[in-house]
């Protein structure tokens, strides 16, 4: 199910929020500061090649910093992009290759680079997965290794001999401050982050518990109708085909009518609470019969769909039907309908669309019928969204968690 935090990318600023609504936002301030600062130190060297010391090494140094800034530009875009993670992988690689070459040149700048090899492993904490950050964690302490050893080995280019002390004392100040106000922001992205997991996570339990309550509230309706559909339907014919038959009055194609007429009658309350077809064939061969049944033109098409667990399949199945009776409902006279199904590795998709009249977003509220749609999602930990603009039709988009599972064929799900 979407869930939207409380600091959506639309939203008002938190007092913990200062940089940023959300974590794509906080990262591209945090690289939109980060690039002119690369690029001023860049320009520093270059001011002491033209001014003081003319050594070839300060155009390495120079060139670094400005591959450093270009690399940051590299990863604005794909932030804005929403390529979160291998913007982060991306610094971290550019922070690494410079740090080995300038303490290589330059190994006073020691100091400098382990703090900025610091800061590039906090950055990585709020924007990448665990696996990813694990790698980049033993990644960065490797590098640290590496340059501490360089900052102790001997310094070949005898630049930091030719270059006034003071000079170097400068960059060496300058840089940790700098490293030190950016490992500052980094944390308060960081715990912006954390606000942002646990106001989700707050809305999702609050979601699960009324999606729980909603479900209890139509399992005992349920209940009710089957009662009811079974005594004022199926009960009243078979106690009649009984009394009859007692008198004596029945003939045999009569009592095979009437026997046929209260078995039709069992399955189709049957059918409305478990289809057999979807049971003993799955939700391909079920969605291609609903297809055919369906009350607005439709186009079918499901990709790499297997047997699932009876309660995904249901989900999925009943989700469907419920949006294409929207489709009929509401999308206009002419609208023709897409239901398109997929298996992914750990989830199972759908997503019906229209061609209708559409809705502008946040004009319609919830009916009982989408709240069930979301209610059998989220159920089972999936997610479901809504899109639709005027005149250009609507998109209901699902998918939920799966495992896939072999079932013998015929064989009917346990309650």
């Amino acid at each position: 199910m979407k869930l939207q935090s409380n600091r959506g990318d639309e939203g008002g600023l938190s007092p913990w929020d200062p940089f940023g609504r959300s974590p794509r936002q906080r990262l591209e301030r945090f690289l939109v500061a980060d690039i002119p600062v690369s690029s001023a130190g860049g320009l520093l060297v270059l001011g002491v090649f033209l001014l003081v010391k003319h050594n070839a090494y300060l155009w390495v140094l120079a060139g670094g910093t400005f591959v450093n800034s270009a690399v940051g530009l590299w990863a604005l875009g794909r932030t804005r992009a929403g390529q979160l993670e291998s913007a982060v992988v991306g610094l971290c690689l550019s922070l690494w290759v410079m740090a080995i070459v300038d303490v290589a040149i330059a190994p006073a700048l020691l100091p400098c680079f382990v703090a900025l090899i610091t800061l590039g492993a906090i950055l990585a904490v709020p924007y990448m997965p665990r696996p990813s950050l694990r790698a980049v964690l033993g990644a960065s302490t490797t590098v640290v290794f590496v340059v501490a050893v360089l900052g102790r080995a001997q310094d070949f280019t005898r630049l930091t001999a030719q270059v006034p002390g003071w000079i170097i004392s400068t960059f060496i100040v300058a840089g940790l401050l700098v490293t030190v106000a950016l490992t500052t922001v980094s944390l308060l992205h960081y715990r912006a982050n954390l606000v942002d997991a646990y106001d989700e996570l707050k809305a999702s339990a609050v979601e699960l518990e009324a999606s729980c309550r909603r479900l209890v509230a139509a399992s005992d309706g349920e209940r009710r109708r089957i009662e009811r559909d079974l005594h004022d339907g199926a009960q009243q014919t078979l106690m009649a085909i009984m009394l009859r038959a007692r008198s004596g009055r029945y003939r045999a194609e009569e009592l095979e009518r009437d026997l046929q007429d209260a078995i039709d009658e069992l399955r189709k309350l049957a059918h409305g609470i478990y289809p057999p077809l979807l049971a003993e064939q799955g939700l391909d061969a079920a969605m291609h019969v609903a297809a055919e049944r369906a009350l607005v033109p439709m186009r079918l098409s499901c990709e790499q769909v297997g047997r699932y667990d009876p309660e995904v399949e249901t989900a999925v199945y009943f989700c469907c039907l419920e949006a294409l009776q929207n489709v009929a409902k509401h999308a206009g006279r002419d609208a023709k309908a897409s239901v398109h199904l997929w298996g992914e590795p750990r989830w199972l998709c759908f997503s019906i669309t229209d061609d209708g009249v559409g809705f502008a977003d946040g004009s319609v509220r919830d009916g009982a019928g989408l709240i069930n749609m979301r209610d059998r999602v989220g159920s089972l930990g999936g997610r479901l969204e809504i899109a639709s603009s005027p005149r250009q039709g609507t998109e209901v988009r699902g998918s939920v968690p799966v495992r896939p599972v072999r079932r013998v064929a015929g064989a009917r799900p346990t309650s």
